[in-house]
């Protein structure tokens, strides 16, 4: 359905992110469920079918329509962009192929309405990830603001689509947020990894992030992307790893960091190490301790040579 001022009523649903899993504007008038979806959609498979619930928290009979649009991650940090339907690449795109059973749904007050979505196995729906996401907006009701403009309280549920017969998976470790150096005196508590996924489907990436000393001793360890963020196809994302002691460890000693990754789906391993020497912050308290001991001693000595003579 082509809606000339749906753009106007979306300004505050633009970005967004992907933590999140969804948007929503009016969350205090609507609830959608669930607010994201994967489907699996097989290469000789007509149709899959999907299902939205609407609820309308308010007391007055709430009138929505709905729109399909689709969606891009546009930087690390895991945002999207809507794009409205046909405006966007067709290769990742997935609107055009989305079919709603109802355009506009009236919901009475405190009451629920379910609307199905049928994805269409088109022939020119290229294997790999497609993207869109169901926009509801609430109708506008007052005519006398056709020609102005005006935010609409909306909501929106994500649809991430995998289509079999030719997924490619090529996810990689870009950079670890390490300093580049021999020597390091301070072990942080978090270690920000950007993964990068140049693949045509989107994936999940998991994995490990240990620091092991010269005994192969594991001293501390991280767990890659606990909050299972996505990355979308030909994007990068940051993911910040927090990182727990496990054993006491020399104050000083060679240490090697190790980054593992692996996707969720074809589980192709990535690997990066890093090797350095760390010296304790407690060496820097002890050497002008371990000075002025000394020092001490060697007046003691000094002291009791004379007192022979």
């Amino acid at each position: 359905m082509k809606v000339n001022y749906w753009l106007s009523g979306l300004i505050g649903l633009l970005l967004f992110l992907l933590s999140s899993r969804g948007s929503s504007a009016g969350e205090n008038l609507i609830r959608v469920q669930p607010a994201y979806q994967e489907a699996v959609l097989e290469q000789q498979q007509a149709i899959h079918g999907l299902n939205l619930t609407y609820t309308n928290l308010t007391n007055e009979i709430l009138n929505l329509e709905l729109i399909p649009v689709d969606i891009k991650q546009v930087d690390p940090n895991g945002r999207v962009f809507l794009h409205e339907a046909g405006t966007y690449h067709p290769t990742y795109g997935l609107s055009a192929y989305i079919t709603l059973d109802a355009d506009i749904v009236t919901i009475a007050p405190q009451a629920e309405a379910t609307v199905e979505i049928l994805i269409n196995n088109s022939v020119d729906l290229s294997p790999g990830g497609h993207y869109a996401a169901i926009v509801a907006r609430q109708k506008l009701q007052n005519t006398t603001l056709v020609g102005q403009q005006y935010v609409l309280p909306a909501v929106s549920s994500l649809i991430l689509v995998r289509k079999t017969g030719g997924e490619q998976f090529n996810l990689s470790l870009q950079s670890i947020d390490w300093p580049d150096r021999t020597f390091v005196f301070d072990i942080p508590e978090k270690i920000e990894v950007v993964f990068n996924n140049q693949g045509n489907v989107h994936v999940i990436p998991r994995g490990l992030l240990t620091i092991t000393d010269v005994f192969e001793r594991t001293i501390y360890r991280g767990v890659l992307n606990e909050s299972s963020y996505y990355i979308y196809p030909q994007s990068m994302r940051k993911i910040a790893v927090s990182i727990s002691k496990l054993r006491w460890g020399w104050p000083i000693m060679f240490y090697e960091l190790t980054a593992e990754g692996r996707e969720n789906i074809s589980n192709t391993l990535t690997l990066q190490h890093q090797q350095f020497v760390y010296i304790s912050p407690i060496v820097w308290i002890m050497l002008p301790v371990g000075g002025l001991a000394l020092i001490m001693i060697h007046r003691h000595r000094l002291q009791r040579k004379q007192n022979h003579a």
